[in-house]
């Protein structure tokens, strides 16, 4: 949140990427909208609460044109 104050946002006007369920929880907690590319080792991890769970970083700018 001190990122956001800094910037002059509001964590409505935010978006994070994370690749695990702590990262996940974190963005949530703060009211963020969340995108997760889990890695290997986060894989398995609950992401329901995710805005989109992604299979491919690469596939992210098109996931943000659609914001």
């Amino acid at each position: 949140l001190a990122a956001l104050s800094k910037a002059g946002c509001n964590a409505g006007e935010a978006v994070v990427v994370e690749d695990s369920e702590r990262g996940l929880a974190a963005a949530c907690a703060a009211g963020i909208k969340c995108f997760v590319n889990p890695d290997p080792m986060t894989a398995g991890g609950d992401f329901s609460k995710a805005f989109k769970v992604l299979d491919n970083i690469n596939r992210l700018e098109s996931e943000f044109a659609k914001l």
